[in-house]
């Protein structure tokens, strides 16, 4: 299952009833540390992303995976077109 957590409570709530000591694999480029299930939980703060969490359904798989979202080309542009207009808002909202 892939999950995009946004605070620590959900990702706890995905990873309810697997062993702490599941393994645990994070892209290059997510701004975390964690080797297990443990440690994941064990995390002060969840970072600020959209981060990924692929978690095992199947019995055999035992690792979970933290990875960068991917995105269609469509998804990609209006986030672009998005973050553009970013500077723009916030100097409307800021006094």
């Amino acid at each position: 299952m892939k999950y995009t957590p946004r605070t620590l409570n959900e990702l706890r709530r995905c990873l309810a009833g697997y062993p702490g000591g599941t393994h645990v694999e994070i892209q290059q480029g997510i701004p975390m540390t964690a080797k297990t299930l443990a440690d994941l939980r064990a995390l002060r703060a969840w970072p600020l992303g959209d981060w990924v969490l692929h978690v095992p359904v199947d019995g055999d798989q035992r690792v979970v995976r933290v990875e960068l979202p991917s995105y269609t080309p469509d998804e990609a542009r209006h986030i672009a077109a998005n973050v553009a207009t970013l500077p723009k808002l916030l100097s409307k909202t800021v006094p």
